[in-house]
């Protein structure tokens, strides 16, 4: 049964990615009935329904999702916009209000609110039939930060926090160590060879300036200068790669990407801020990493400074 519910999640998310309503329907409502439990197929049942137009049940599945994992700014989010395609703007109002008191930084809850809140109607007497299959249509982007359709009927383009189901805590923490195990590895090596090079620069000079002779006061000076290397090294190497790639090497193998509020790779100083509270992190016994098994939003306290998430990639 687990392998049968597997399918119908996976199969109904690829169909909802690709446009194709019916089938996403119908997949996730079979993956709904037979796992309850997951808040996340209730939450793209909610979005695949509103968008074919079936208000009651987006609403009903996203209203699920909510009382299932109630931190999730998202769900807030959808079931927001789900309201008003459904007509009761005035509704929706208090859901996005609701998505931004879970996540402040939510850009786009802030956006939809105020486009709301500025409208130049009476939200409550606009009614359920005012949303129709074209209005639907012009509000669907909405529903998904970072949708974008170029021309009619082509295929939505998901943004990174809503295209990739969300990962289980124990998911999220097993690939981000073994990230961290790779990256470990990497970062050593760099270090290793940084350091090998500022040992025989310092060595070499101090054995020119002694005669041949190099004091032990010189090695006291190549460790710690190496040390200091080597944090450098790690600070940069995470910088550089997030805030270029989204990834690190061993994000790259593992599944993985950084992204900021906006849905994008962090910048390049949010990433040496992040880059140094990870290395915090490490040295404080590791309690920043388990911070993530409880977050809400899966962050560890380094992402918590650099304001970032680690989302499938």
């Amino acid at each position: 049964m687990e392998l049968l519910t597997t399918s119908f999640r996976e199969r109904g998310f690829q169909a909802l990615r690709e446009g194709d309503l019916d089938a996403a329907v119908d997949l996730l409502a079979q993956a709904a009935e037979a796992d309850a439990q997951d808040a996340e197929v209730q939450a793209y049942l909610g979005v695949a329904a509103s968008q074919k137009g079936l208000h009651g049940e987006a609403v009903r599945a996203l209203e699920t999702a909510i009382r299932l994992r109630p931190q999730e700014a998202r769900y807030h989010y959808n079931l927001g916009v789900a309201l008003e395609m459904a007509g009761d703007a005035a509704a929706a109002i208090p859901v996005l209000r609701r998505a931004l008191q879970v996540d402040p930084a939510y850009s786009q809850a802030r956006v939809k609110l105020r486009e709301l809140q500025d409208r130049d109607c009476d939200l409550g007497r606009l009614r359920p039939d005012s949303a129709g299959a074209g209005a639907a249509a012009n509000l669907a982007p909405w529903l998904q930060p970072g949708y974008s359709s170029a021309a009619a009927g082509a295929a939505p383009e998901l943004s990174s926090e809503v295209s990739r189901p969300a990962m289980g805590a124990g998911e999220a923490f097993a690939r981000r160590f073994g990230a961290m195990v790779i990256d470990e590895l990497v970062v050593t090596c760099l270090g290793f060879i940084v350091g090998m090079g500022i040992g025989f620069v310092i060595g070499f000079a101090a054995g020119l300036a002694g005669g041949g002779q190099v004091s032990r006061s010189v090695g006291v000076v190549i460790y710690f200068a190496c040390l200091v290397a080597g944090v450098v090294v790690e600070v940069a190497y995470f910088a550089v790669m997030h805030s270029a790639c989204g990834q690190t090497l061993g994000k790259m193998a593992l599944g993985l990407r950084v992204v900021g509020l906006d849905g994008k790779n962090p910048g390049f100083w949010w990433a040496v801020l992040r880059g140094i509270g990870r290395y915090i992190s490490s040295i404080a016994l590791c309690f920043g990493y388990f911070r993530m098994l409880w977050n809400p939003q899966q962050q560890t306290w380094h992402d918590e400074m650099a304001r970032t998430r680690v989302l499938r990639a």
